[in-house]
């Protein structure tokens, strides 16, 4: 899929909603079951945005939004919640959410302090 600049939730969002293998994970996508978890940049990795995908079921699913600026590519990369790289999210604690920051900052934060203490 060729890159354009991301500039809202709903963006992102719509990408994910095309790129999804399932149907159960479209469908909580577009009734909004998902949470933005933020913007992290792994030293040797591309930098990705991070979405929570919440099922009706409670299954959830960790996609990652993987941009590739200098190729103008994206891909979508799943996450198992334990091998989620929390040291690297690039958010502000407490701050307003954003694309960066996520849907919630603090607790996102939280689990970045947790991670970096390991």
């Amino acid at each position: 899929m060729k890159a354009k600049p991301i500039r809202t939730r709903a963006e992102l969002l719509a990408i994910l909603a095309l790129k999804a293998p399932l149907a159960s994970q479209r469908r909580a996508i577009a009734e909004d079951r998902s949470i933005l978890l933020g913007g992290f940049t792994p030293p040797e990795e591309l930098p990705f945005y991070l979405v929570q995908i919440n099922s009706y079921h409670g299954q959830k699913w960790f996609a990652a939004l993987v941009l590739d600026e200098a190729n103008y590519r994206m891909r979508i990369r799943w996450y198992d919640e334990a091998d989620i790289p929390w040291q690297h999210w690039n958010g502000v604690p407490g701050g307003e959410p954003s694309l960066n920051n996520g849907d919630y900052p603090i607790a996102v934060s939280y689990k970045r302090m947790k991670a970096s203490k390991r």
